[in-house]
């Protein structure tokens, strides 16, 4: 163990620790409890069968078997304590440095004593400040009230969008890479049947809307194809934080929703300001429960991104998008694809749709081919995955899978791969300019209502993005967040530690 000591230092020196000892009675305590949590979540998350990279990582870390992460007296060997009541000192919050650094290392490459130096430090910061009134206001006014009468279930609401259940642990004090279940948990099933006409009442659909797509499509072939639309999750109770959880698809495709939703879709005067409401029409047609939901909609992957300097990727979403134009998001969407179901097993769809939607819409990688060199060192880019919740977009009447995507390269590093990936003539689609923020933008917006960000291309070039909707002011470049992104924010906030 002696032979990484140069590593262990460069984690926290004896001098922070003796500080925050100083500082904080219960300092000690604090890094205790982080380990411990981590701890748990590492043997909560020990894969079972099969998932051999996972498993991988363990033996890395010199856990070959779950028995070796349940072996006290194993770990306390590793880390090089030679004694139970160096332990015993550790676990109470009175050991000294040399045995807290030798124990925060105990777990990596798994978990780096780093994380669980943050994870402790976060948790030390009482989250006592007060939020500015818009995020409150704006988390409280449910579009469509009405959407919730006769559905049992719990649906917390953030506006635009009703949480209808959340994976997992989610919260400031616990490990980033620990919120949320790992994307296997999560089971895609497809069974070739068609979200038809006796799913939902064929009035929605506006005919002369699907006569126009028709007609685009003869001069532009591939504008139509296939979507899904979730018709079922299994269990169907929120009361599983921690297990397995199934979600069953129907098909249907593009010209159906859009020409459904020209009938229930709000008319807006400019980006965020409704003009006409048509949430009572969506209420008569749409519910919380997917199995009693009757519009045909698009099944969506809603993904925040962070890169290793803890920035954040959002998008100013173009003008030609068909949801959402114009709008903040944090930081993607992506619909389910037939390419994500076909020939894939249950439990690895909603990864590979997370590779997807990095490849396509993030790096400029979307061209390239399964097995190919360049694809599979892009996807190394990908540190780990997590999967959040599962929401309802009253004003789209869709559902969508809420993840965080934690990147292994900085912000600028970044910036440089995506240009190399367009000059060498690789695919990605076009959502809107990329902009960034960091956790200190964050904690502001919190505050404040306001999120600065920096644009990618031209790093003095500046916008904003609100909540509040009599400060949306596009000639000033102050403008709306996309439907869902305050709940993917507070969400951010609450993996970074700022809210």
């Amino acid at each position: 163990m002696d032979k990484d000591s140069g590593n262990r230092a460069a984690v926290f020196s004896r001098q922070e620790f003796n500080e925050g000892t100083k500082k904080h009675s219960d300092f000690r305590k604090y890094l205790t409890n982080a380990w411990i949590k981590s701890h748990e979540k590492l043997k909560e998350d020990y894969p079972i069968r099969g998932k051999e990279d996972l498993k991988a990582r363990y033996k890395k870390a010199e856990f070959n078997t779950l028995k070796d992460l349940n072996d006290i007296e194993y770990i306390w060997d590793k880390a090089g304590l030679k004694s139970k009541q160096r332990y015993s000192e550790f676990i109470n919050g009175k050991a000294g440095y040399d045995t807290y650094l030798r124990m925060l290392c105990v777990f990596e490459p798994l978990v780096s004593a780093k994380q669980i130096w943050d994870l402790a430090m976060t948790a030390m910061v009482p989250n006592s400040a007060e939020y500015h009134e818009s995020i409150d206001e704006s988390i409280d006014e449910l579009v469509g009230t009405a959407i919730l009468e006769g559905y049992s279930g719990r649906a917390d609401g953030y506006g635009a969008v009703l949480q209808l259940r959340q994976f997992g642990k989610i919260g400031r004090d616990i490990l980033p890479s620990h919120q949320g279940i790992p994307p296997e948990y999560i089971r895609l099933e497809f069974q070739d049947v068609r979200f038809g006409k006796q799913d939902y009442d064929p009035c929605i659909l506006n005919k002369d809307k699907l006569a126009e797509l028709e007609e685009g499509e003869r001069n532009h072939k591939g504008a139509n194809g296939d979507k899904f639309c979730l018709v079922r999750v299994e269990p169907n109770d929120v009361s599983d934080a921690g297990s397995k959880v199934s979600l069953k698809l129907k098909k249907t495709d593009h010209f159906t929703i859009l020409s459904c939703l020209e009938s229930l879709r709000d008319t807006e005067s400019e980006p965020g300001i409704v003009e006409i409401s048509r949430a009572d029409q969506r209420a008569e047609h749409a519910n919380l429960d997917p199995e009693q939901h009757r519009v045909p909609h698009a099944f969506c992957l809603h993904y925040i991104l962070r890169f290793d300097d803890e920035s954040f990727l959002v998008f100013h979403r173009d003008k030609r998008m068909q949801y959402d134009p114009l709008k903040v998001s944090l930081s993607g969407e992506e619909q389910l694809h037939p390419a994500d179901l076909d020939g894939v097993p249950h439990d690895q769809r909603v990864q590979g749709w997370i590779n997807r939607a990095f490849l396509e819409e993030v790096i400029g990688g979307g061209a390239l081919e399964k097995g190919t060199k360049r694809r599979d060192e892009l996807l190394q880019y990908i540190e780990w995955a997590r999967c959040l919740s599962l929401v309802y977009e009253e004003r789209s009447c869709g559902f969508a899978l809420t993840c965080f995507i934690q990147l292994n390269i900085t912000r600028a590093a970044y910036v440089e791969e995506y240009r190399i990936n367009l000059r060498g003539g690789n695919h990605t689609d076009w959502e809107g300019s990329r902009y960034s923020f960091d956790k200190n933008d964050l904690r502001n917006f919190f505050h404040t209502g306001h999120l600065a960000l920096t644009s990618f291309s031209t790093p003095e070039r500046k916008i904003t993005a609100t909540s509040i909707k009599e400060e949306i002011d596009p000639t000033q470049n102050i403008w709306p967040l996309h439907n869902s992104s305050l709940h993917r924010l507070i969400l951010a906030g609450l993996i970074a530690g700022v809210y």
